[in-house]
C-alpha cells in the first residue's frame, strides 16, 4: 500500500513538472540563483538609480525592480524563491491524491508596501525594442500561509483518480496582467492593466532576481 501511495504521488508530481505557464522558464532561473547563492549574502540592492540628461530617473543596473515615486527610484525588497512541492492523499489513496508545484517565499508579509496604482521601473538588457516586457518582468499572486508562517506560489497543480487512472493538471491563476512602456532611453515602466492592484501579497520577478511587495486596504 505504501508503495502504491508513492506511485500515485510520483505520477501526479510528474505531471505537473512540465512547464505550464509562460514565466515558468524565468522562476526556475530565478530559483537557481536563490540556491546558488544560500550559501552566500544575498547581494545588496543599490539603494538610489542614476538619472539620465533628460531628468528621467533609470536603473543604473538591469534586472533590479524599483518602484517609481515622485520622479525618483526606490528598490523593492529583494527575496529568494524556494521550489516547493505539496502532495495530499485521501482515504490512503484510494480517494485519489492531489499535488502542487510552485514556490515558497520565507515570512508571511513583505516589509515593502507599495500604493495599489504604483508604477514598476526596470532596465533592460539589451535594447528595449528589441525586447519582449514578458521575458523581462512578471507580477504573480501569493498565498499566505499561516502555519508556515510564509508565502507561497503555486505555478502549477493536479489529482490523480484511482479509479479512472487519469491524472489532470492545470496551471494556476496567478499572473497579474500589465502594461509595459518605454521609460527613458534603457529602461520599461510597468503598471497592471487592471484600475489597480488588490491587497494583498505580491512578488515580482526578473531573469536576475526576486522582489516582493504588498498592497494593504
Amino acid at each position: 500500500m505504501k508503495r502504491f501511495m508513492l506511485f500515485v504521488i510520483f505520477v501526479v508530481v510528474l505531471g505537473l513538472l512540465t512547464p505550464s505557464v509562460a514565466q515558468q522558464t524565468q522562476l526556475v532561473a530565478v530559483a537557481s540563483n536563490s540556491a546558488a547563492a544560500n550559501n552566500a549574502p544575498a547581494p545588496d540592492v543599490p539603494a538610489t538609480a542614476s538619472a539620465s540628461s533628460t531628468a528621467i530617473p533609470e536603473p543604473e543596473w538591469p534586472g533590479i525592480v524599483y518602484q517609481l515615486v515622485d520622479n525618483k527610484l526606490v528598490p523593492l525588497t529583494k527575496e529568494k524563491l524556494v521550489p516547493l512541492v505539496e502532495a495530499k492523499t485521501k482515504a490512503l489513496g484510494i480517494g485519489g491524491s492531489s499535488a502542487s508545484v510552485g514556490y515558497e517565499v520565507k515570512g508571511a508579509s513583505c516589509p515593502t508596501i507599495v500604493p495599489n496604482n504604483t508604477v514598476f521601473v526596470v532596465r533592460a538588457a539589451g535594447r528595449i525594442e528589441d525586447i519582449d516586457p514578458n521575458q523581462v518582468f512578471n507580477v504573480d499572486r501569493l498565498t499566505v500561509d499561516t502555519v508556515s508562517g510564509s508565502r507561497k506560489l503555486t505555478v502549477s497543480k493536479g489529482k490523480y483518480s484511482v479509479w479512472s487512472g487519469k491524472a489532470k493538471t492545470e496551471s494556476a491563476d496567478t499572473a497579474v496582467e500589465l502594461n509595459a512602456t518605454h521609460h527613458g532611453t534603457n529602461s520599461l515602466r510597468f503598471t497592471s492593466t487592471a484600475p489597480a492592484f488588490l491587497p494583498g501579497e505580491y512578488i515580482a520577478t526578473t531573469k536576475t532576481g526576486a522582489f516582493c511587495f504588498r498592497v494593504e486596504q
